[in-house]
């Protein structure tokens, strides 16, 4: 069962410059500063008390159950201000997700490192990510309603926020905080969602836009990670394909992949190019395509400027 992290982040709470006797009367919660976990929460645990039963309205400059200070003053030799306490994590099981959903993580992660100008993203825009031609495995076309269903979905696990940027709603993905992953693994998952299994050579170069990775033992190290996490892991390397030198990684998070039926082939003799190293090139080959093209509309906006004729 795959899990999602979410941090319990201590709120701001007003303080008083004087201390009240230790006889005094205490000061009631509701006059506290309500804290708001960074993404949406389940609301099982609107109440204000994470699942160890501690309260997130404690007194002000008070400590919580486990002795801990909760903003503020605090007592015992825990110094005022930073460092604060690590705050705790609470864990709750994060469903299978559906071939929309992730094509939709995947966009949103994606658009928001390859078009960071109009991201967060309006619905029109993840639909024409959803049914791009180029770069996706499966091609699917999907339309308005099902991606707006699927963004309510997402939003209700919290991978993805809301926000209103103008006259219409814009959307952003919330998957690192959420999976408790760093910006490269959560590159990576983006990849096999748009893309499907791909050997660790075409993750390298497919995520290239998302994240530089050094070298292929950079991106194996990192895969190795996903699929090692305590938590369960969010990645599996695929059995090797008769007739193929290399493995193939994919996903999780929709559960197991389905196995693939054998295929016969004939061996390959030495030095022939696999089937994967193939079509990283035609990867690599659409990508140069795509960066001449916008270099051509860069040259053309410049010689425009100038007055230059061609």
């Amino acid at each position: 069962m795959l899990v999602a992290a979410q941090p319990l982040v201590p709120g701001k709470r007003e303080r008083d410059e004087t201390r009240a006797d230790a006889g005094g009367e205490e000061h009631d919660a509701d006059e506290d500063v309500e804290h708001r976990l960074a993404v949406a929460v389940p609301e099982d645990r609107a109440a204000g008390r994470d699942e160890e039963g501690h309260g997130d309205d404690d007194q002000e400059g008070g400590e919580d159950r486990k002795g801990h200070g909760v903003g503020g003053a605090v007592r015992g030799t825990v110094r005022v201000g930073y460092p604060f306490p690590r705050p705790s994590v609470a864990m709750h099981p994060l469903p299978a997700l559906s071939l929309l959903e992730t094509r939709v993580l995947g966009v949103l992660v994606e658009k928001q490192h390859t078009v960071p100008d109009s991201y967060p993203l309006t619905l029109n825009a993840i639909v024409s990510g959803c049914n791009q031609k180029t770069a996706r495995d499966p091609v699917i076309e999907a339309g308005d309603a099902e991606v707006q269903s699927t963004l309510d979905r997402l939003k209700s696990m919290a991978l993805v926020v809301e926000s209103s940027g103008g006259r219409v709603m814009r959307y952003a993905h919330n998957a690192g905080k959420v999976l408790g992953l760093p910006p490269q693994s959560v590159a990576l998952i983006a990849v096999l969602f748009l893309r499907g299994p791909q050997t660790a050579g075409e993750l390298r170069i497919n995520s290239d836009r998302l994240h530089k990775f050094g070298d292929i033992l950079s991106v194996e190290a990192f895969l190795r990670e996903l699929n090692e996490r305590k938590e369960g892991a969010l990645v599996r390397e695929l059995a090797r394909a008769p007739g193929t030198r290399e493995t193939r990684w994919a996903h999780l998070l929709s559960g197991e992949p389905a196995a693939e039926p054998a295929a016969p082939s004939p061996s390959m003799p030495d030095g022939a190019t696999s089937v994967g190293e193939i079509a990283a090139m035609k990867a690599n080959i659409d990508q140069l395509q795509s960066d001449v093209a916008e270099l051509r509309k860069t040259v053309a906006k410049l010689r425009a400027e100038l007055g230059l004729e061609r």
